[in-house]
């Protein structure tokens, strides 16, 4: 924990505004939610707590292939690694859909990506 690092709120403060995002996607509809953090309590587990309240939400696969750490260097795959959600497999069909960049290998600060549908309601 980084301790000039605000973290009070921002969990709620988070939740609140990818619900309220939700909420204004068309059925079928995409959304991504990014953040440039790699606290778990702002990504995964933000979107676990959408997954769990909102019936409708369900991850989708990103357009993108995730390189693990054994594969470093390679040009055809994303700098990044499957999230904590997905630590045991991916969760969609065909692929991911949540992944963190971290500083070392991507070359950012580090980036955590979820993407998610709205699911067709009947």
């Amino acid at each position: 924990r980084v301790p000039w690092v605000r973290q009070e709120g921002l969990f709620e403060l988070q939740l609140a505004l990818l619900s309220n995002g939700f909420k204004l996607l068309k059925e079928g509809g995409t959304l991504i939610y990014a953040t440039c953090s790699l606290c778990r309590r702002q990504n995964e587990d933000v979107v676990a707590a959408l997954l769990k309240a909102e019936p409708a939400a369900a991850l989708d696969v990103l357009p993108l292939r995730l390189c693990a750490a054994k594969e470093q260097g390679s040009t055809s795959m994303a700098p990044a690694r499957p999230s904590l959600l997905e630590s045991d497999g991916a969760l969609g069909d065909g692929g991911y859909c949540t992944a963190r960049f971290d500083p070392v290998s991507s070359g950012t600060s580090g980036l955590f990506l979820a993407r998610l549908a709205k699911k067709k309601t009947v």
